[in-house]
C-alpha cells in the first residue's frame, strides 16, 4: 500500500521538475534573445552616430539623433522583458526598418537638394573636355591615318623599285651565267685546241730532231798502224766521232740505225799501204750495197765510195772489211765514214 502511494509523489515530483526545467529554458532563451537584439539595436546607432547622412548635418544633430536611438532601443529592451519572445522579435525589427527608411530619406532628400546645383556645372565641364579630346584625338587619328597612306605609298613605291632592281639583277646574273658556260667552253676549248697543239709541237719538234741526222768518224789510235788482213770479212768499227747529230751512228759496234724514214747519204774513204790490197764494201741490213777497192802496189794506195739510200726506220748500215784487204789506221786520220739525212719520206 505504501510503494503504490509513493508512485504516484514520484510521478509527481518529476513532473514539477520538468516545468521548472522549461520555464527556466525560457527565460534563458529570453534573455539570450534580450542580449542579441540590444548589440544589434547599439550598433545601429553607433553606425547612424559614426557615418553623417550629408556634408551638411551638424555633429550636434547626429549626436542627438543616436541619443534618440538609444533610448528607443531601451524601451524596446524593456518589452522585450514583458513580451514573448516572437513578440519582441517582430517589435525590434520594425523599429530597425523604421530607423534605416528615415535615415536613408533624409540622407536622400539633403543629396537631391544639396548635390546637384553644384555637379552639373562640373557635368557640363567634363563633356566640354571630353569632346575637346575627341576632337583632339580624331584630329591626332586623320593626321596619323595620312602619315601612314604616304608611308604606305612609299614603302609601295620602294617595294616596286627594289623588285625592278631584282629583276634586272637576275637578268644580269643570268646573263653572267651565260657568259661564264660560254667562257667555259671556250677555255674548254681551248684547251684541246693547246693540248692538240702542243702534242703537234712535239711531233714536229720530234720530226725537226729526227731529221737533223748526220755523223762522220774514223778510227782512234795513239800511232800508226793497219787493220788486217784478215781471213773472213769483219766489221769496221770507227771508234773516232768527229759529229754524231741525232745519236744514229754507234761508235761502239760501228753501225748506224735509221731513226726516220728518208733519203741518207753516205760516204768512205779508204787509205792503206801497197803491200795488200786495200778497200771495203756497204752493207745495208746485211746486204752488200756497193764496193770500194784498190789492188796492193808499191806505193800507198787509196779508194772511196758514196752512196743515197731511201732507208726505214730501224734500217742499218755498216762498212765490211774484206777478207785479204786491209786499211791503215793513222793518227791523220786518213780513213773515215760519214752519213747524213737528206730529207724525211
Amino acid at each position: 500500500m505504501a510503494a503504490i502511494c509513493l508512485t504516484p509523489l514520484a510521478d509527481m515530483g518529476s513532473v514539477a521538475d520538468k516545468k521548472r526545467t522549461k520555464s527556466f529554458q525560457r527565460r534563458l532563451l529570453r534573455l539570450g534573445t534580450l542580449c542579441c537584439l540590444t548589440s544589434i539595436c547599439f550598433c545601429v546607432s553607433l553606425f547612424q552616430y559614426t557615418l553623417p547622412s550629408s556634408p551638411e548635418t551638424s555633429h550636434t544633430a547626429y549626436r542627438a539623433r543616436a541619443e534618440g536611438h538609444l533610448c528607443v532601443c531601451a524601451c524596446v529592451c524593456v518589452c522585450v522583458m514583458i513580451m514573448k519572445t516572437p513578440g519582441a522579435v517582430l517589435l525590434l525589427l520594425w523599429w530597425g526598418l523604421l530607423v534605416v527608411a528615415a535615415e536613408s530619406g533624409g540622407t536622400q532628400d539633403g543629396g537631391a537638394t544639396s548635390s546637384h546645383p553644384e555637379c552639373e556645372p562640373d557635368i557640363h565641364a567634363v563633356l566640354r573636355e571630353m569632346s575637346a579630346l575627341i576632337a583632339e584625338q580624331r584630329v591626332q587619328l586623320t593626321h596619323t591615318k595620312a602619315q601612314l597612306e604616304k608611308e604606305i605609298e612609299e614603302l609601295k613605291r620602294e617595294n616596286k623599285a627594289l623588285a625592278e632592281n631584282l629583276s634586272a639583277a637576275e637578268a644580269r646574273l643570268a646573263a653572267n651565267e651565260r657568259r661564264a658556260e660560254e667562257q667555259s667552253v671556250q677555255s674548254q676549248q681551248l684547251k684541246d685546241a693547246s693540248t692538240e697543239m702542243n702534242h703537234t709541237l712535239q711531233q714536229i719538234t720530234s720530226s725537226t730532231q729526227a731529221s737533223k741526222v748526220a755523223f762522220s768518224a774514223s778510227f782512234s789510235v795513239t800511232e800508226n798502224k793497219h787493220i788486217g788482213p784478215f781471213n773472213t770479212d769483219i766489221t769496221l768499227i770507227y771508234n773516232h766521232l768527229f759529229t754524231n747529230i741525232g745519236n744514229a751512228y754507234d761508235p761502239n759496234t760501228g753501225i748506224f740505225t735509221a731513226p726516220v724514214r728518208g733519203v741518207y747519204q753516205f760516204r768512205y774513204h779508204i787509205f792503206a799501204g801497197g803491200t795488200h790490197g786495200a778497200g771495203a764494201y756497204l752493207w745495208r741490213n746485211g746486204k752488200t750495197m756497193v764496193h770500194a777497192y784498190n789492188h796492193k802496189a808499191p806505193h800507198d794506195i787509196n779508194t772511196s765510195q758514196g752512196v743515197s739510200l731511201l732507208l726505214q726506220v730501224g734500217d742499218t748500215v755498216n762498212l765490211r772489211l774484206g777478207a785479204g784487204a786491209w786499211v791503215s789506221a793513222y793518227t791523220g786520220h786518213f780513213t773515215t765514214f760519214s752519213g747524213q739525212l737528206l730529207f724525211l719520206m
